[in-house]
């Protein structure tokens, strides 16, 4: 059976503030454990092993897929990325709530109570 290849990226995407903010304030995340990742150039590639797709991260994104090994709620990673990338969190809190929303629709994160 040949995987199909599907690709996540960082892109701007408008949300609601509304629905980010629940996001923010509500919810943690952690990967699932039905898949594995490995470095892929300077990203990340993920198999997930119920579908056999691959995904693949840039570095923002690999950055991200690290935090999410342990449980943690979204203004954690906008604050690591903030931090890393030396910018202001509201510069890349709608392009992160969008990642996650992609990775949760490919079930490839969830929610953790």
């Amino acid at each position: 059976m040949i995987a199909a290849e599907a690709a996540l990226s960082l892109r701007p995407v408008l949300l609601r503030r509304v629905v980010m903010n629940a996001m923010i304030d509500e919810s943690r995340f952690r990967h699932v454990t039905d898949c594995v990742s490995c470095a892929y150039g300077e990203g990340i590639a993920i198999l997930d092993l119920r579908t056999n797709l691959y995904f693949s991260l840039d570095p923002v994104g690999a950055l991200i897929w690290e935090k999410l090994q342990n449980p943690c709620y979204p203004h954690e990673i906008i604050s690591a990325v903030a931090a890393e990338y030396e910018i202001a969190p509201e510069q890349c809190a709608d392009d992160i709530a969008a990642l996650l929303s992609d990775l949760e629709s490919n079930h490839l994160i969830e929610p953790v109570e």
